[in-house]
């Protein structure tokens, strides 16, 4: 039986090889079990899925995030709810831009009401009332 591999792929294509396949069957699972939500599809992209709320409020809830001061948060639609938790929370959030085409953007709490919080949680948002770093 020939071995299909390449004789000589190195470890990080083979890691590679592995975290595709690995995404490919969540993402699958995502849209067999109904649980993903906008946008669709879910193919090639961090998708947001039922539970992204519940799963925010657990880390919210852990020793870790209480402790920081700053906050990376991804811009991706599943990550919104920790956005605004950690804005909420008066924390500084850091958030790269879509592909870190522009770097990273920071955004402190200090004077944003209510309502200019759950704006800045956004992509938009963090663009208005954050600075580019």
């Amino acid at each position: 039986m020939k071995n299909s591999s390449k004789p000589f792929e190195n470890q990080a294509d083979i890691i590679d090889k592995t975290k595709q396949k690995i995404r490919h069957e969540i993402w699958n699972l995502l849209e067999q079990r109904q649980v993903a939500l906008f946008p669709k599809p879910v193919i090639g992209r961090i998708p947001n899925f039922k539970g992204a709320v519940e799963a925010a409020k657990k880390l919210r809830a852990s020793r870790q995030f209480d402790q920081a001061s700053i906050v990376k948060v991804n811009p991706d639609s599943p990550q919104k709810a920790v956005r605004e938790n950690v804005l909420q929370d008066g924390k500084t959030l850091i958030m790269p831009t879509p592909r870190i085409k522009h770097g990273f953007l920071m955004v402190k709490p200090g004077k944003l009401s209510h309502l200019q919080i759950a704006e800045a949680a956004t992509i938009a948002g963090a663009f208005k009332h954050g600075e580019k770093i």
